[in-house]
């Protein structure tokens, strides 16, 4: 009777320990399948976050670059400007603004269409970028006007720029069948001791109109 006890004590504390054994095991397959579910939220969160930096990178490059040619917008060349001439004013360094002006542009949108218009600006956006340094800014304000500021070089590196542009300029812009000729008027500011942003940016546009009014494509 003993021993038939002992076997039967000792069934039931197997039984009890394959219980436990089981409880746990059960509790581990519950535990990696919520590891598991984290695993993939943190995944999808971390997706979300990227797309959300990228969107957010995408709206600040919309915000400050023009839609269309892909270089800076007016927001961004003026607040670079109000930081190039703060600069300046304190280092007596000189700084230049170029602001360019396509001559008889109008007729090329009237002829041809705005697509055609279009791909001229792209096309010479492209040029006018190609004629500068890393550290110079070009923009386009709207139309067909664009700015150039060339900072920390002055006159010098102005002289440099307007005549990669006037080589630039000088050969035609195909847009389908057709070869135009497209010129620029350009107007130089350079900063002086004190001067203002809106100053600098006011001379270069009145010295691009005063090129113009011969009949345009002169500095």
């Amino acid at each position: 009777m003993f021993v038939v006890s002992c076997v039967v004590l000792f069934l039931l504390v197997l039984m009890r320990a394959w219980g436990l054994v089981r409880e746990v095991e059960t509790k581990a397959d519950r535990l990696e399948e919520q590891t598991g579910r984290l695993e993939k939220q943190g995944r999808k969160l971390t997706s979300s976050l990227e797309q959300r930096d990228a969107l957010e990178n995408q709206l600040k490059h919309l915000a400050f670059h023009d839609s269309l040619t892909g270089v800076a917008n007016r927001a961004l060349f003026d607040d670079r400007l109000e930081h190039a001439v703060s600069r300046s004013n304190r280092s007596n360094e000189a700084l230049t603004v170029l602001f360019i002006d396509l001559d008889a542009f109008k007729s090329v949108n009237d002829r041809l269409g705005h697509a055609a218009g279009d791909a001229v600006l792209v096309e010479v956006a492209g040029r006018l970028e190609a004629c500068l340094r890393q550290t110079d800014t070009l923009a386009r304000f709207g139309g067909d006007e664009f700015a150039i500021l060339i900072d920390g070089d002055g006159p010098p590196g102005a002289t440099a720029v307007r005549s990669r542009i006037e080589a630039a300029m000088a050969d035609a812009v195909v847009v389908g069948e057709e070869a135009l000729e497209i010129r620029a008027s350009v107007g130089i500011g350079t900063s002086r001791p004190g001067c203002t942003a809106s100053e600098l940016l006011a001379e270069a546009d009145a010295a691009m109109y005063e090129a113009k009014d011969p009949g345009g494509a002169r500095v």
